[in-house]
């Protein structure tokens, strides 16, 4: 009999959204008192009961034969910040980053990468996350102004950035980790605005360098640190506080055009350096919503797609000459789940498959 890994079963399972008695009614031959206990390591299943199981959560048998446990990549201040998510939905995402994280390191086992991210202890070095900033900023030599290129500066750290489709359309903007094999990676709502996905990146850019070497207390806010380092280095004080006095709606955006920052941000860049005052920034956050600018804010302008993944899968087609069916293999994925997870040029020139739409499950 082949040999079954339970906790891979729990991954496929929580992937999709069901929980143990979801995933049992779904299933001919198999009871949810029977699933606990081959999750539990009570009971062996047999393979029959696994191939229904694959077949139904879309991933191949071999999926499920990784003798090594599951390596949580992310750090527990990201379930405090995350707290508003319903249960399911979280468990969801956290399993799909959980797979990501594990394909990605079976990928640059064969490719090195040169990782330059400046891990810095704000704490131990008693300095800001504006300080941070500019010294990350010094360090790769970017230029006084806007980024342009925020993609290629990041990736240039050795950072993969990827753009995900969060299960179950969840109110996740990004998350940061690094795999068990230290790479870096950040994850991007694929559907936000290209003027808050700068910022995504950049805040969690800033997560991967202050937080995640190191033992966070939970008296500070990560979150506004994240923020404070995403600002400056996007919009370093020196640079642009003189052009965000006398703020009026034709300035805003020019500068979010010259910036390649959100109006958002502006305005809350603007209040941070002391530009406007409060009753100000509250007005300028009520003309803000009024105009319903969270959802679609004017002016909008491209981002360049991150390339580092999209390359990797490259070299395998191209250089190690892997067919369709080796790259399966390798990932342990179905077609239609290796196009789910990685929409990139790539993957979509070899694979043709729909991905199949979660079904959530109350």
């Amino acid at each position: 009999m082949i040999e079954y890994n339970p906790d891979r079963i729990k991954l496929a399972r929580e992937s999709e959204g069901y929980t143990q008695n979801q995933l049992a009614l779904n299933l001919k031959s198999l009871s949810q008192n029977k699933l606990n206990r081959i999750e539990n390591r009570q009971t062996i299943p047999s393979d029959e009961v696994m191939k229904e199981i694959a077949d139904f959560l879309g991933y191949p048998i071999s999926f499920f034969q990784v003798s090594n446990g599951i390596i949580p990549y992310i750090k527990e201040y990201y379930y405090r910040r995350n707290l508003g998510i319903p249960q399911k939905q979280k468990m969801a995402f956290d399993a799909q980053m959980t797979i990501i994280a594990e394909n990605i390191d079976i990928l640059f086992e064969a490719i090195e990468i040169d990782i330059r991210v400046p891990f810095i202890d704000i704490e131990d070095e008693e300095i800001t996350p504006e300080r941070v900033a500019q010294k990350v900023r010094s360090l790769f030599s970017i230029e006084k102004g806007p980024i342009h290129n925020i993609m290629s500066v990041v990736q240039k750290m050795g950072i993969i950035i990827h753009y995900i489709e969060p299960p179950f359309s969840i109110k996740v903007d990004g998350v940061s980790f690094i795999t068990k094999n230290g790479l870096p990676v950040i994850l991007i709502n694929k559907n936000a605005s290209s003027s808050r996905t700068v910022f995504n990146v950049c805040h969690e850019l800033g997560h991967l360098i202050m937080h995640y070497k190191y033992m966070v207390s939970d008296k500070r806010d990560v979150e506004d640190e994240a923020n404070r380092f995403a600002s400056e280095f996007l919009m370093p004080a020196e640079s642009i506080k003189n052009y965000l006095y006398r703020l009026d709606a034709p300035k805003l955006y020019g500068l979010k055009t010259n910036w390649k920052v959100s109006i958002k941000s502006l305005i809350y860049r603007a209040k941070s350096l002391g530009c406007i005052s409060e009753t100000q920034n509250r007005r300028w956050m009520m003309y803000y919503n009024a105009n319903k600018w969270s959802s679609n804010e004017p002016f909008e302008f491209e981002v360049e797609s991150p390339r580092l993944l999209d390359k990797v899968f490259n070299i395998y087609f191209d250089e190690f000459e892997y067919t369709k069916e080796e790259m399966l293999k390798l990932l342990r994925l179905t077609e239609k789940k290796i196009v789910a997870y990685y929409d990139l040029p790539e993957v979509k020139k070899h694979f043709n498959a729909e991905p199949r739409k979660l079904r959530l499950m109350l």
